[in-house]
């Protein structure tokens, strides 16, 4: 990641945990504070879309939004382990290409995650969907890793530990949460034996739906 997306991630996370209170418990004490960005005016991300796991959907722009998707913008109150950016992937470019894993064109992603450590030495996640522009005009900045590529007729979904959380993004998720909720992201502290069969289930349950969904 480069430095300057770190510090402008870094500066929205502050503003966003100075401006607003819409503070999530996580379980084992860790909390998330997350809002919208891209929004016409600073919203918060309302209460999550389920409880268990704490799951925020990112919602579709409404009439008088600026975009069409918006991003999810999650203040931590602990420290991550580990920091980066990473590419959620369409299967084609813009002139309908296969998208490659490594050296892929930047019209190839459709989704980036976005991990860093603020300001005030907590962790922060930007996870931006189809997203607005973050810096002078730019959509993407390629990341450093890729989490998952999209099928043609379905999302993709990858786990990303960051130390004292666990987050699962899923691209394209709808077929969970009814429409205009496209994509997802699951957070559940590292696990304890209860939580891994918790987290367990979850993904079990997805891969059985994406696979029924494929053989439409």
């Amino acid at each position: 990641m480069t430095p300057l997306l770190s510090v402008v991630i870094m500066a929205l996370a502050l503003a966003a945990t100075t401006a607003h209170a819409n503070v999530v418990p996580v379980g084992g004490g860790i909390t998330v504070n997350c809002v919208l960005f891209g929004t016409a005016e600073p919203t918060d991300c309302g209460p999550p879309a389920l409880m268990s796991p704490v799951t925020f959907a990112i919602p579709e722009g409404g009439p008088g939004e600026p975009f069409i998707e918006f991003g999810l913008l999650m203040a931590f109150n602990v420290p991550f382990t580990k920091t980066g950016l990473i590419d959620m992937l369409d299967p084609t470019d813009a002139g309908g290409n296969p998208c490659p894993l490594t050296d892929y064109p930047l019209s190839c992603i459709s989704d980036q995650v976005a991990s860093v450590n603020s300001a005030n030495g907590n962790g922060s996640i930007l996870f931006r969907s189809d997203p607005p522009p973050l810096i002078n005009g730019i959509r993407f900045l390629r990341g450093d890793s890729v989490g998952c590529m999209e099928g043609a007729f379905s999302g993709c979904t990858f786990s990303l530990n960051v130390g004292p959380v666990i987050l699962t993004f899923l691209s394209d998720a709808d077929f969970l949460l009814a429409p205009p909720n496209s994509d997802l992201v699951m957070i559940t502290p590292t696990p304890t034996p209860s939580t891994a069969v918790l987290m367990g289930m979850a993904l079990v349950m997805i891969a059985v739906v994406q696979s029924a969904r494929r053989g439409r």
